[in-house]
């Protein structure tokens, strides 16, 4: 929180010691480079890295994120507490607040794009001849879109546990699809924006990696001449491996054991503030940053909210009837061993936790194992009454004639024979 007469604290310089063992002294005597104190302040201040000397003290842990870790927790708990009384109280919060919220700050940046024409495209980054021809592109789309629909499935069979018998899911997944669509384009819109703005105050935004100071500076000034890693191979044509919190880009002559290209939330840690430190906040109040990061908070916790119900639900469902007295002890337990077992990302080796578990669980392995296992169990084990025909025709009862005939028949198909 500060005031139009104050910069951000991203923008000032970061007192530490960089790769080359020399401290840097005379802040006040030399101009800020953006391109390091962002980078900076997340590595130092919001993780808290011990950046001169990374090997010592490895596993105590920090205040500040085991602070923020319990506080999350709590407000998860208190959320779940009462089941579906207090989980139906706040989801409409924790889900309209952030999309409208994110729609404003959208609007805002609106003002501060560049004037100049040659500014004033969709999507910058794209060569639009390329488009057919970069299998790169095509990749890494379409890994997001199963990681999105595919854990956006175990969304909508939770939706359909709690289903009346005569309400009809198809309003539901509808406002599901139409939500999750908005805020992806808006994410989208959000960091081409980003990109046109960096551009224009003379900066490219490239890839960084998150080891060392010498590698996670993604910012670079347009008047010096492109790293050795990006003067031969322009981004697009990188290798980018999807996962469930950031993404690895994994650039040409690199040491790829001690430089794996990856940083989590690029959005919300390099663009967005890298951004806001470039406009100012005597041209944008500080109001709009403290925004667009509630607005991310809210989503996360949205996002624990519903997973966290999964869980619950499914140690119930053991015994429905014994255990629905047990449901805030069991509640309360299973949110005191996630705080247990998210303290080591509190720790001086926190983002190299989130690296390990996002590259092996942020694989998506394991989701197309667990939807193989259910179809068959459902399909094969189970078998009749709930056999593909069944759950097509179920599905599509009342679906237009385009869906009855062109997707019906294609998961039946699949269903029944491919499998």
């Amino acid at each position: 929180f500060i005031t139009k007469q104050d910069i951000y604290r991203w923008a000032e310089p970061f007192n530490a010691y960089r790769d080359d063992g020399q401290s840097m002294p005379g802040y006040n005597m030399t101009p800020v480079k953006i391109e390091e104190t962002v980078p900076d302040y997340f590595s130092g201040v919001v993780l808290q890295r011990n950046l001169s000397s990374p090997g010592s003290s490895p596993g105590n842990l920090k205040f500040q994120a085991t602070f923020n870790l319990a506080v999350v927790w709590m407000l998860v708990f208190i959320s779940l507490s009462k089941g579906l009384k207090s989980y139906g109280k706040v989801v409409y919060f924790f889900s309209l607040m952030p999309v409208f919220g994110m729609l404003l700050f959208c609007s805002k940046l609106l003002g501060f794009m560049p004037a100049d024409p040659k500014f004033q495209f969709l999507f910058p980054e794209t060569e639009w001849s390329e488009f057919f021809l970069n299998s790169k592109s095509w990749v890494a789309a379409s890994t997001e879109a199963f990681y999105t629909w595919g854990l956006l499935g175990a969304a909508a069979m939770q939706v359909a546990s709690h289903n009346r018998p005569k309400h009809y899911l198809h309003r539901d997944t509808a406002i599901v699809i139409i939500f999750t669509l908005s805020i992806l384009a808006l994410s989208a819109f959000l960091a081409n924006s980003c990109t046109q703005i960096l551009l224009a105050h003379g900066f490219i935004y490239m890839p960084s990696s998150f080891e060392r100071m010498s590698t996670y500076a993604f910012l670079h000034p347009v008047k010096n001449p492109l790293p050795n890693a990006f003067a031969g191979t322009p981004v697009r044509w990188l290798t980018h491996s999807q996962y469930v919190v950031g993404e690895s880009v994994w650039m040409p002559h690199t040491n790829t054991r001690q430089q794996s290209g990856y940083q989590a939330l690029r959005l919300a840690t390099e663009l967005v503030p890298s951004t806001l430190a470039l406009i100012g906040a005597n041209n944008l109040s500080p109001f709009w940053s403290v925004l667009f990061y509630f607005v991310l908070i809210l989503f996360g916790i949205a996002q624990q909210l519903a997973i966290w119900h999964c869980l619950i639900t499914g140690i119930m469902a053991i015994n429905i009837k014994k255990l629905k007295n047990w449901e805030t002890t069991i509640t309360f337990f299973t949110c005191a061993c996630g705080f247990i077992l998210g303290l080591p990302m509190a720790t001086q080796f926190g983002i190299f936790v989130v690296y390990y578990l996002d590259y092996c669980v942020g694989g998506g392995w394991w989701m197309i194992c667990l939807y193989l296992a259910e179809l068959l169990a459902v399909f094969m084990v189970r078998g009749r009454p709930y056999s593909g025909e069944t759950v097509v025709a179920t599905l599509f009862s009342r679906a237009g004639s385009c869906l009855q005939n062109l997707v019906a028949p294609l998961l039946s198909f699949i269903w029944n024979v491919i499998l």
